[in-house]
């Protein structure tokens, strides 16, 4: 199952060790210093969202980003579906990369 990534670079994610969906902090933003109640309080909200597949190299591979919650936490979902299926999409095995956004259109366009 080989994806594109945002940088239009190829992965296989049979070897992918881990999918994150990571929160992305305005530049400058000591983490550390923050208090867990500020975090939960939404006090200091990221900037966006990145899906990242974590590589065997320790290298972090973005596969999608967004401002959106929502948007970040549908991709998700809809890659982790799509690994779960083996690779198929609709029931059809893919006989070529597919992206996040492929991915999330099909699941809209099937939920509509």
């Amino acid at each position: 199952m080989w994806m594109w990534t945002l940088d239009a670079k190829l992965i296989n994610l049979a070897t992918v060790e881990s999918i994150e969906l990571l929160e992305v902090f305005p530049e400058g933003t000591d983490l550390e210093a923050l208090d867990d109640q500020a975090l939960d309080d939404e006090a200091l909200e990221p900037d966006y969202l990145e899906l990242v597949a974590m590589l065997p190299s320790g290298r972090e591979a973005v596969l999608f980003d967004s401002e959106n919650a929502e948007d970040g936490q549908q991709a998700f979902e809809a890659v982790a579906a799509f690994v779960a299926r083996g690779g198929l999409l609709d029931g059809i095995p893919l006989h070529e990369p597919v992206s996040v956004a492929l991915l999330l259109e099909r699941t809209r366009t099937t939920k509509n």
